[in-house]
């Protein structure tokens, strides 16, 4: 073999597998450049950029450093429309573009949106016709050795890239990844994008919120404002629309000028700069600010500044006039009303005034002595364990009340700190607090007489409402004739519902006497009424001896005018509903004094209404003739006599008289005693919402066997 030929092949060969080698080598450093170059995009939220021009400068700045461009620009593409955002240039042959990029919206149409997704450079052309390409025609080589990235998102470009190439090298390892890895770099731009976007609606909303004490700023390298909060707003008069893009040396008054470039020139160098300066307003007046430069920097460059300003114009105002015109001077000190105490940093007084004499009863020069021997053990203790918590917390003011003699004082501590914040001594005012003390011990005394008064209200309460429920029988008749089921809740604040339920045997026939009654009001009087229905009850019942006795109504007109009688100031009117029940000639008889209904379920499901129209409570009118009025019954009709409660327990937004009668309607082929449960849970679900009883609920159920 010739040698010639031999060394040619291993030759060519070893170039191959060098070539593959740095090949591959740069597709290792592909991925994990773009990985690397990712996460950082992502740490900036965290590490110092607050706002989203700062997330996508970096975006357009790092790609042109990993693809070792000359130029990168940024374009995106929002519906119709299309336009420049971000741009990055190296100080290299195309620096000279910095001023002539147009940041002017252009249409895209179906031509633009084909060069896009082609990579076709022609799209220079067509977006700058005129200015940018004549630039770009000047570096016709540097224009051959361009790419144009698109991001697609759904098959929908979102998004564009130009990079332009100083060298045919750079160009090809660019053109390569983007031709192996095009589909993983769309996806991590697509992810930037949208990191970028929800840091700009989330981010900048916080910032703009919340920060209002400050103002907060962000600016390029060449100091243009990129970010204006509301504190800047608020500070300086300007809103964002009038700042957003001027220089910040605008706000910088003539003479802090050049101290302010010294230290921009000095944060290009250090992480931050603190200076103070004088800015001017909208109207032109020097507010005396402190400024904190920050650099905001990823991968050591450095890509803007954060600028944080606190407004002191008032602490200066205050500083000066306290060491220039002596606004608390000695005299108003000696005329305090106030005890005042100085002290050095080891606790020994250093300066007192008159008054404290007073306080402390004691005509001694106290110069020199330490606070722990001016008064007594008991208060030397108190007061030193709060300077003590001064020293150690670093808080900024500290009190307590104490009783020296007949007086009260509020003695406020209040550390003195040098500029550094060390701690310099206190200065301790003892204000007389006797009035404010003596007026809070009275109210401590009344509140402990309402208390007790309070108490003794709940104690009358429970007796009473204990007096109600043994007012009511604890059994009801229960025959081959006829059964009775009850329900009585009693509200949290007392009623005065009040039922009975009686057997009555006169001339060998069996009556069974129903009293409903509702007392207005609530409380221990409402409850007391109840006494006196029971009363007039029992009185009218030992009247009955023949069934001619046997008339409702003349029980409503006695207990009526025993009512009117009594000529209480605290007017009650009482709602009475009583029948008397015949099983023997299955008959009702009955009278109404304004109260609900009696409901009827008839045997045959039929559903009715007994009352008397138009009757008025007891206590209303003086000698009104009641009257009464009767109805058949038969086996297996139903009786339910109740008080407005149960109503209540029924009460929706239409009507609860409705609300009432669906309940009837559903339940009216029950038993008695399966209705009551019914009613049961009805009550149980309200209780439940409201945790009390608005109103006493009484409920008397009735079925003829």
């Amino acid at each position: 073999m010739n040698p010639i030929l031999g060394l040619t092949a291993f030759s060519i060969g070893t170039l191959i597998v060098l070539l593959l080698i740095v090949y591959i080598k740069d597709m290792v450093r592909f991925i994990f450049t773009v990985q690397d170059f990712f996460k950082n995009f992502l740490s900036i939220d965290k590490s110092s950029s607050d706002f989203t021009s700062g997330l996508f400068n970096y975006m357009i700045q790092a790609i042109r450093v990993h693809f070792r461009a000359e130029l990168s620009m940024m374009f995106f593409i929002d519906s119709n429309h299309c336009g420049l955002r971000y741009f990055s240039i190296t100080e290299g042959k195309m620096k000279f573009l910095r001023d002539s990029m147009d940041l002017t919206d252009f249409d895209v149409d179906d031509t633009l949106r084909r060069q896009i997704m082609t990579g076709d450079l022609r799209i220079i052309r067509t977006i700058y016709p005129h200015v940018f390409y004549k630039g770009f025609s000047r570096y016709k080589n540097i224009l051959k050795k361009a790419l144009v990235i698109p991001i697609v998102q759904d098959k929908v470009p979102v998004a564009f890239f130009i990079i332009c190439f100083p060298n045919v090298v750079n160009y090809l390892r660019a053109w390569k990844m983007d031709i192996f890895y095009k589909k993983q770099l769309n996806n991590i731009i697509l992810d930037m994008i949208s990191v970028g976007r929800t840091r700009e609606q989330n981010i900048f909303s916080i910032m703009m919120e919340n920060i209002r004490d400050y103002a907060f700023i962000t600016a390029d390298n060449s100091m243009k404002i990129t970010t204006w909060n509301k504190g800047s707003e608020l500070m300086f008069g300007y809103d964002s629309n009038e700042m957003i893009g001027r220089k910040f040396e605008f706000l910088i008054s003539e003479e802090s000028l050049e101290d302010f470039e010294r230290a921009v020139n000095i944060s290009m160098r250090k992480e931050e700069t603190k200076m103070k300066i004088l800015i001017l307003d909208y109207n032109k007046t020097n507010l005396t600010c402190e400024i904190l430069l920050k650099q905001i920097k990823m991968n050591d460059t450095v890509m803007g500044f954060y600028i944080l300003i606190k407004d002191v114009s008032k602490d200066e105002v205050l500083k000066n006039n306290m060491k220039n015109k002596s606004i608390i001077n000695r005299s108003i000190v000696e005329n305090a009303r106030d005890g005042i105490i100085l002290l050095n940093r080891d606790d020994k007084i250093i300066y007192f005034n008159e008054r404290l004499k007073n306080i402390a009863e004691a005509n001694i020069a106290f110069l020199g002595m330490d606070i722990a021997n001016v008064f007594s053990r008991q208060y030397n203790t108190e007061i030193k364990k709060k300077i003590d918590e001064l020293k150690k917390n670093k808080i900024d003011f500290n009190f307590i009340d104490v009783n020296i003699g007949e007086f009260w004082y509020n003695i406020r501590f209040f550390p003195i700190k040098s500029d550094e914040g060390g701690y310099q001594g206190v200065i301790i005012f003892f204000i007389d607090n006797t009035i404010r003390m003596k007026t809070r011990k009275e109210l401590e005394e009344k509140k402990e007489q309402l208390e007790n008064l309070n108490r003794s209200f709940l104690e009358h309460l429970n007796a009473a409402r204990l007096m109600q429920k043994n007012l009511v029988p604890k059994t009801l008749p229960k025959n081959k004739h006829i059964r009775f089921e009850s329900i009585y809740y009693l509200s949290d604040e007392i009623g005065g519902d009040f039922f009975y339920v009686e057997e009555l045997k006169i001339e060998r026939t069996n009556f069974y006497l129903v009293l409903v009654a509702d007392v207005s009001g609530h409380g221990v009087a409402a409850s007391m009424f109840s006494v006196l229905v029971k009363d007039t009850y029992n009185d009218f019942k030992k009247s009955c001896r023949t069934k001619e006795d046997l008339v409702p109504s003349e029980f409503l007109k006695v207990f009526n005018k025993k009512i009117v009688e009594l000529d209480i100031e605290m007017k009650k009117f009482i709602t009475v509903f009583f029948s008397i029940i015949d099983t023997t000639n299955k008959k009702v008889m009955f009278s109404s004094a304004g109260h609900p209904s009696m409901v009827a379920i008839r045997n045959s499901d039929m559903i009715q209404f007994y009352g008397i129209k138009n009757s008025p409570p007891i206590g209303v009118f003086e000698n009104y003739a009641y009257k009464d009025d009767s109805m058949e019954i038969e086996s297996g009709d139903k009786l339910l006599f109740y008080t407005d409660g149960l109503l209540e327990v029924f009460a929706s937004e239409d009507s609860y008289v409705s609300y009432f009668n669906n309940f009837i309607l559903q339940n009216k082929g029950l038993s008695i005693a399966q209705i009551k449960a019914e009613m049961d849970k009805q009550i149980a679900v309200v209780f439940e919402k409201t945790h009390f009883y608005q109103d006493d609920i009484t409920v008397i159920l009735c079925q003829v066997l």
